[in-house]
């Protein structure tokens, strides 16, 4: 069986990290209780992670030839049912960029470089905020 991709081992890492968050570890919130790969089917009845690949590129500053960035995103998912959920967002979105300053998923790639973090705008009837963080890393294949 081939090895799993090394974008997709990145993530499995940083979700393991990520579940770390919790009130009991000296964070925020608890948000690190659902952490997932993939995006679910349904809106979330409880405060959500979801990371996904944002893609992979050659850096014009590359050191090598197999020298590759690699982005991705981290999605914060806010049920407006819960209490005060601006405060929740604003809390997890500082969670995570706390939990994952200077995280080294090691062997695999750099530190990750925190590139921006967005609220993004939900239409109406849309009953969530949501928070995407961006980040890169470096690795070689």
């Amino acid at each position: 069986m081939a090895e799993v991709a090394r974008d997709w081992a990145i993530l499995q890492n940083l979700q393991a990290r990520l579940r770390t968050i919790s009130i009991a570890n000296g964070y925020r919130t608890d948000i690190g209780t659902d952490v997932a790969l993939e995006r679910p089917r349904t809106a979330p009845v409880a405060p959500m992670i979801t990371l996904y690949a944002g893609g992979r590129t050659y850096p014009q500053d590359a050191q090598s030839r197999t020298e590759r960035e690699f982005t991705l995103v981290v999605e914060i998912r806010v049920p407006v049912s819960v209490d005060a959920p601006n405060e929740m967002a604003v809390a997890a979105d500082a969670d995570v960029e706390q939990a994952l300053d200077a995280y080294l998923p090691q062997p695999l790639a750099l530190p990750l470089v925190f590139e921006e973090s967005l609220v993004l705008e939900q239409p109406d009837g849309v009953p969530e905020l949501v928070v995407q963080q961006m980040y890169s890393t470096r690795y070689r294949r």
